[in-house]
């Protein structure tokens, strides 16, 4: 009895295994009609989730881009499926001239076996002022001027301003500047570190106080998209564009303490269920995965000075 026992929860243990090894493997595509638009008009921004398997939903999340308040989206289309596609449409306009740069668009999606976000592709666009003007067709094209032949006496005037022109630029130089050399400075452009980036950053984020404001949603995508971003400039990991367990995998890989990683792994799921399963965690665990990202950032932060990395 106990043998048999024994084998129907091996069984079952197999079968979870298996279970959990299958996961969607999702990405998201985004395109513009064009680059290029004039203040006024109307564009739409075409999103494309790819899947090897059928979802049950689909949710994209438009938080923000680096011009928002410029940005002014109008409508969206429902999710259509196409084969093994999920498209879906969102018309927006701009007002006001300059460059448009669209963040990585977060879409959450819930499949058979897990909830998790995937990043879309950044895009940029022109906006510009319009700039036709009719033509009257009762003015007449000008005709060109009638010219005399050109004599060589025409050029002496200005081939003795010239002649002046180099004598007192040599005069000047041989007494000038004779024995100087010049000294051309090279400017150095200063880029911040990764980690000064992601700290600024959080410190503007718990200044909005979202998830105080009911905001619950918006504040779980824009925490973890700076961490994601953090991860990218830091380590190099592509988490931008992957999903949170392929994040979560790529850390385990690296030198880092296991506390941190199950600490990680904990935040990016909790907020998967928020954005997509409309979870509401307690309180505390607001603040709490604030601080723990935080204390991720300060420990992995590079110490190193520009001149070390230079040497």
């Amino acid at each position: 009895m106990f043998k048999h026992l024994k084998n129907i929860g091996i069984s079952f243990i197999g079968l979870f295994l298996f279970c959990s090894t299958i996961t969607a493997q999702v990405s998201v595509q985004t395109k513009l009609d064009t680059n290029y638009m004039l203040i006024g008009d109307q564009m739409q921004l075409h999103v494309r989730v790819n899947s090897n398997s059928e979802l049950k939903k689909v949710d994209a999340i438009i938080t923000s881009t680096d011009t928002t308040e410029r940005v002014e989206f109008l409508g969206e289309t429902k999710w259509q499926k196409q084969a093994s596609s999920y498209l879906k449409s969102y018309t927006f306009s701009v007002y006001d001239s300059g460059y448009y740069n669209l963040l990585p668009l977060p879409v959450v999606y819930q499949s058979d076996y897990t909830i998790d976000t995937a990043y879309s592709n950044s895009l940029g666009f022109m906006v510009d002022n319009p700039r036709s003007v009719a033509r009257d067709s009762t003015i007449a094209d000008i005709k060109p001027i009638i010219k005399e032949p050109t004599k060589f006496e025409d050029f002496i005037p200005y081939l003795i301003g010239l002649g002046v022109l180099l004598l007192l630029a040599g005069l000047v130089w041989y007494f000038f500047f004779r024995k100087k050399k010049e000294v051309v400075i090279e400017e150095e452009i200063f880029v911040p570190p990764a980690h000064e980036v992601a700290l600024e950053k959080l410190a503007s984020l718990k200044q909005e106080a979202l998830w105080e404001k009911g905001e619950i949603k918006t504040y779980y995508s824009k925490l973890t998209f700076i961490f994601r971003e953090y991860l990218e400039n830091r380590f190099d990991i592509q988490a931008l564009e992957s999903t949170s367990e392929q994040i979560i995998n790529q850390l385990e890989k690296k030198d880092f303490d296991a506390n941190m990683n199950e600490d990680v792994q904990r935040v990016l799921q909790s907020a998967d269920l928020v954005k997509f399963a409309k979870a509401k965690p307690m309180e505390e665990f607001h603040t709490e995965s604030f601080k723990k990202l935080e204390s991720f950032v300060e420990t992995t932060k590079n110490t190193e000075k520009p001149e070390d990395n230079e040497s």
